[in-house]
């Protein structure tokens, strides 16, 4: 096609390169470019509000379970019925962590700032559900906590005297993994909030608070190994069964190596005698 006026030839958009290698280096390059989307940023956003979410989810839903366990101990109401007042609880918990999701993924309040977390004071509203959750995460947490103390205590006062010392170190273990796991949540929780104005903001800091984070994640199931006979049992028994079928499978791959060597030199014997005796009758 010639452009009218210059008669220089102008290429189609949609023709392709017909140098070979420049092609192949271009569709390769294309997907992996597809990655990179132009909306990269907001989809970051996104999932940190999500993500920020789902952790204030984790209040409401420890409350009422909190709650309910303390009724169902006072014999209150049953442990198969949720009453309704725990329900609408529920349903304000779950519209006020839907509501804060929303509004993240609206106003862009949440974003990534350096390796860590936190809102944007510069998006409406992000100083208020930055307060919210700075009140609503501690009452929380110390009706949980409250709740396993009332166990201990109920625990304690209808056990019977012939399992009384059993029942004992099961109490302070349950009290002592509680009281740890209470402690310190709420302690990253204050640093995190305050870490701003009580630290000065290296990347030290910031790489300690977040190792803090990941490091508490992992709190939970190591107190449940130590401190529970039961699971401990378990995890070990499972730990065992694999290492003794990895190991009854190796044994049985070498006795087919084995077997296939020894039928492999019977073959070859049997050859040679034929062979030697082939040998033999053609001699005579």
């Amino acid at each position: 096609m010639n452009q009218s006026g210059t008669g220089a030839e102008s290429t189609n958009l949609f023709s392709l390169n017909p140098i070979k290698e420049e092609l192949i280096i271009g569709v390769i390059y294309s997907i992996l470019a597809v990655g990179a989307m132009p909306l990269y940023v907001v989809v970051l956003t996104v999932s940190g509000c999500t993500a920020n979410s789902l952790w204030l989810a984790m209040f409401p839903i420890m409350s009422i379970l909190s709650i309910k366990q303390i009724l169902i101990l006072r014999e209150a109401i049953r442990a198969n019925v949720t009453p309704i007042a725990l329900k609408i609880l529920m349903v304000i918990g779950w519209l006020y962590t839907i509501g804060v999701w929303l509004w993240g993924c609206i106003t862009q309040n949440f974003s990534l700032s350096g390796v860590g977390w936190s809102y944007d004071f510069t998006k409406l509203g992000a100083a208020t559900l930055s307060a919210l959750e700075w009140y609503f995460c501690f009452p929380c947490l110390g009706l949980t906590y409250l709740a396993y103390l009332i166990i201990v205590l109920h625990v304690h006062t209808t056990r019977k005297i012939a399992s009384s010392r059993r029942t004992e170190k099961h109490e302070i273990r349950i009290f002592l993994q509680s009281t740890v796991l209470c402690v310190c949540i709420m302690l990253l929780i204050v640093l995190w909030h305050n870490a701003e104005s009580w630290f000065a903001m290296t990347n030290i800091t910031i790489a300690v608070l977040n190792s803090s984070w990941i490091c508490f994640l992992y709190l939970n199931p190591i107190f449940l190994l130590v401190l529970n006979k039961t699971i401990r049992a378990k995890v070990l028994r499972l730990i065992n069964s694999k290492s003794e079928s990895t190991t009854n499978l190796s044994m049985i791959k070498t006795n087919k190596r084995v077997m296939m060597r020894t039928n492999g030199n019977v073959a070859n014997h049997g050859i040679i005698i034929t062979n030697h005796t082939d040998q033999k009758y053609m001699t005579t």
